[in-house]
């Protein structure tokens, strides 16, 4: 299937029908396809009711196939082919194999719509997960900090040093932890991008934040050229 136009079709009718002041319900053939989900031929434009003859003409659409991409109930868009020789009678076999497009786009469509859904249902999950997590460790590691400074003030009151520099310490200690987890959960929010910038680059911003993290040097030796795999 080779391109005719080499521009944005859809662009250019859409500025065509503005300037002769038509809309899309003046296209009856394809109000038609989408409202009835089923293909609508037009054998010769210039002289049917279901396109105005004024854009058949301004494209050199002649013959026309509106095809109703639909998966089960539901019209997610149309197909549109222009034959543009002349009137045109389309075999049975044209017909099958535009209405098999269709039915391939259908499903492309769909499940396109349920992974970017799967991944919509995973992203919440995991929102969830560290909310709970802030709940139950940050919530409870911040009530006993606060605890313990009101101890380290009696501490301070009572001239207590010794007593109150080991509670610093030990505030000091669950602040440290929790400073961590705190970024590691919103680094786990940020997307790594693999399919952006590949493989190589993410495991390298992974190991830089885990080296931050954690203090400890890591270094990553890649052997061979870098593929690209289809994240699909």
């Amino acid at each position: 299937i080779l391109p005719i136009h080499p521009q944005d079709i859809s662009q250019r009718i859409l500025a065509t029908m503005e300037r002769q002041g038509l809309l899309m319900r003046d296209i009856r053939g394809r109000e038609q396809a989408l409202r009835e989900r089923r293909l609508v031929v037009v054998e010769d434009a210039l002289n049917s009711d279901l396109v105005p003859a004024e854009l058949a003409a301004a494209f050199g659409a002649r013959a026309i196939l509106y095809v109703p991409i639909v998966y089960g109930d539901n019209a997610l868009g149309l197909l549109t082919a222009n034959y543009g020789g002349g009137p045109r009678t389309f075999s049975s076999k044209e017909l099958a194999v535009a209405r098999g497009i269709a039915n391939h786009a259908a499903i492309a469509i769909q499940n396109a719509r349920l992974a970017e859904d799967q991944h919509r249902l995973l992203l919440v999950e995991e929102r969830q997960r560290i909310a709970q997590e802030f709940h139950d460790s940050l919530g409870q590691d911040l009530a006993a900090v606060l605890l313990k400074i009101d101890l380290c003030r009696e501490d301070a009151a009572e001239g207590e040093t010794d007593r109150l520099k080991a509670r610093l310490e030990s505030v000091r200690a669950v602040l440290e932890k929790e400073v961590r987890e705190v970024r590691r959960s919103i680094f786990a929010l940020r997307p790594i991008d693999l399919e952006n910038h590949g493989l190589v680059p993410a495991l390298r911003r992974l190991l830089e934040e885990f080296a931050r993290e954690s203090g400890v040097k890591a270094d990553l030796r890649v052997a061979g050229g870098e593929a690209h795999f289809s994240m699909g």
